[in-house]
């Protein structure tokens, strides 16, 4: 039987919210029962999954959100993250023509402060609840100076730059874990994660108002008293952006998460995710060093995206485009790569990954195979 609270409709939908609706079987509160997009974005008339050029199959279509809107199909609209710009002049016609149906509201989308503001008056005229997945943080450090050892094995996942399926393989160990029985505390690396019932990126972690030392001590003081409180089997982290810039031109924020996190904690097994590309055992042993000298993180495995980055746009100061690939073009590609003795896998081998990750973890007594 269905129990879910809401019955809910995703826009604006493209390739950025992709995971959270090929793992939306997951969400603890939410039914996605329709899925809206712009026509200008390429994505109306498709399946939901042939968006992220997945080979599951889908019942959900994706549909243009002012196309012969019927709103009695769902109770509230999730305002999610997209690639494409959405214009405020759509934006806002979308948010009021929802609450004139008394459609509730959850936004997980970054906003300006103006945005938020507009989207708020409209909802208080129209007497529609709005809900954000932004809250503000406990203070978790306790004043001590020192990093605590954790006594929980710790998965982190990490990814070469932005858009390298990182929330998909977060999305992807999470399930599996969760379905062979284990407690899992799930730091995640977007704040979509909520809700999953995973925690989402700390805000503090992004307060310009702390030092990059007192950021370090109360990430690792917040995993602590995670570990206290929910005794978790097994904590699953997700490093928010980049472990180093792409290039001059596209720097992304330096690593500086990635820097920050390795500090305040020592994973127990690490998967890196690359970009689709053709490289060969060198340039893994190169990551690999890169990992263990900057970070002092030893790499478990790496996995390739479906995520190629534009040749043509890394040389320019206009954003990095993406090229997004079939999964017979992954694995195609996949065979050209001499990876030597790295552990290498994708999309397709997510099975095979887990299980070598469960192996990886047998020493510990709290990491019991369930089978």
């Amino acid at each position: 039987m269905n129990n879910k609270a809401y019955k809910v409709a995703v826009f604006p939908y493209d390739y950025e919210s992709f995971p959270i609706i090929k793992y939306r079987n997951e969400l603890e509160k939410f039914e996605v029962v329709k899925i809206f997009s712009l026509k200008g974005w390429g994505g109306v008339g498709k399946g939901a999954l042939e968006i992220g050029k997945d080979d599951s199959k889908d019942e959900l279509i994706v549909q243009d959100i002012f196309d012969d809107l019927k709103t009695d199909q769902f109770d509230t609209l999730w305002l999610v993250e997209s690639e494409h710009t959405l214009e405020d002049s759509f934006l806002f016609e979308c948010i009021e023509k929802m609450v004139e149906n008394k459609i509730k509201l959850f936004i997980s989308r970054k906003l300006t402060k103006d945005q938020l503001m507009r989207i708020k008056e409209i909802c208080k005229k129209e007497k529609v609840h709005t809900l954000l997945t932004e809250e503000e943080d406990e203070y978790f450090a306790d004043g001590d100076e020192q990093i605590y050892n954790l006594y929980t094995p710790v998965i982190s996942i990490a990814g070469i730059g932005q858009k390298a399926n990182k929330m998909e393989l977060q999305l992807e160990v999470y399930s599996r874990l969760k379905q062979d029985g284990y407690q899992v505390c799930w730091i995640a690396s977007r704040k979509e994660a909520v809700l999953f019932g995973g925690e989402t990126f700390p805000q503090f972690m992004i307060e310009s108002s702390l030092s990059e030392k007192d950021k370090i001590l109360k990430y690792n003081h917040y995993l602590k008293l995670l570990e206290q409180e929910r005794k978790p089997d097994v904590f699953l982290i997700g490093i928010p952006g980049g472990i180093m810039p792409i290039t001059k031109r596209h720097v992304g924020n330096f690593g500086i998460y990635a820097y920050e996190i390795f500090n305040a904690v020592t994973p127990d097994f690490t998967i890196v995710s690359l970009y689709y590309s053709s490289f060969k055992k060198e340039y893994l042993e190169e990551l690999e060093k890169l990992m263990k000298y900057k970070f002092s993180v030893e790499v478990d495995c790496f996995n390739v995206s479906n995520i190629e980055q534009d040749a043509f746009s890394m040389g320019s100061i206009l954003p990095i485009e993406y090229v997004l690939w079939e999964n017979k073009e992954l694995k195609d590609k996949i065979e050209e790569i001499e990876a030597g003795e790295f552990p290498l896998f994708n999309r397709m081998t997510y099975e095979s990954m887990y299980q070598y990750m469960i192996e990886q973890l047998n020493g510990y007594d709290e990491l019991k195979e369930i089978y």
